[in-house]
């Protein structure tokens, strides 16, 4: 499968799943090297992709994983897909649980400092 059939197909399953939003760099030979083939956008799930796809013998170029190290570093969602990981595509693009338990730690993360305060004032209970 080429790399552009792979795409092709990895996008009509995202759109089978709600990711609405979908970027593709039409001719990279005038972007910055190593940028993602694919980002995903899924504004109900508040999730981003950045996606490097690969033929299943493809090899990462090192601009490419600078990249993907960087967005991961700063805390976004990378992967790098292959025909053979499909399987592992689809429960990704699929995924719902995880991504509650991610919202309700982000919500946790932002009651911290409130709750942190709340104990420094003199309430020794541990109600988080």
């Amino acid at each position: 499968m080429t790399e552009e059939a792979f795409r092709q197909q990895i996008r009509q399953i995202a759109r089978m799943y709600g990711w609405t939003m979908q970027y593709h760099t039409y001719s990279s030979r005038r972007s910055d090297a190593g940028w993602p083939d694919e980002v995903l956008v899924h504004p109900q799930r508040g999730r981003v992709l950045f996606v490097e796809l690969k033929t299943d013998t493809g090899r990462i170029t090192a601009a490419q994983q600078r990249w993907l190290d960087t967005l991961a570093g700063c805390g976004m969602e990378t992967h790098v897909w292959r025909p053979r990981d499909m399987d592992n595509i689809v429960a990704i693009l699929g995924l719902r649980q995880v991504t509650q338990v991610a919202n309700g730690a982000r919500s946790l993360c932002r009651a911290m400092p409130a709750l942190a305060r709340k104990k420094e004032k003199g309430n020794e209970h541990d109600d988080y």
